[in-house]
């Protein structure tokens, strides 16, 4: 897998600026192993033999504008300045879901530090505020990626979601 960083830029009105980084991603064409050649074979393959063990995580406690809070898991850091990606889970997952710790480990082997955000009620505590994420509720991710933004501008800041995380 290829996963290299990219810079663009373009106007958002989320107040994080002019400029937004993002990564290109670069897969290889795809040729199953011989004795997984169907769609079946692949789906338990993925899930016998994929290691879910991911990065030992460091959890930050987030206040958000409204008194409430999120939980970001990051990642180590791989080296001074290194990109980060924030990576934002599928619908009730959290940052320590297999898939999320999968994708967090090839990120920080493509030498990218990754911060896990954990949606509201998803971190494994209860939040203060009753406000539940949903995939039209975009304020949390852009207040943490404009978070990042303030306190790294030198480094450059993507995200990656699955399913509702990447509707979001």
């Amino acid at each position: 897998m290829d996963i290299s960083a990219a810079h663009g830029s373009f106007e958002r009105g989320w107040g994080l600026g002019s400029r937004v980084d993002h990564l290109s991603f670069h897969p290889r064409p795809f040729r199953p192993a011989w004795w997984a050649a169907g769609p079946n074979l692949q789906t338990l393959a993925a899930r016998l033999l994929r290691s879910s063990e991911g990065p030992e995580y460091r959890r930050e406690r987030l206040t958000t504008p409204d008194d409430d809070f999120l939980d970001l898991d990051w990642g180590p850091e791989p080296s001074a300045n290194s990109p980060i990606v924030l990576v934002l889970h599928g619908l009730e997952g959290s940052a320590t879901r297999s898939y999320v710790r999968n994708v967090c480990r090839e990120l920080l082997l493509s030498g990218i530090q990754p911060a896990a955000l954990n949606f509201r009620g998803c971190s494994g505590e209860a939040n203060r505020a009753l406000h539940y994420y949903h995939s039209g509720k975009t304020d949390d991710p852009a207040f943490v990626l404009s978070l990042l933004r303030e306190r790294y501008p030198q480094r450059r800041i993507g995200a990656l979601g699955f399913s509702l995380g990447g509707n979001v």
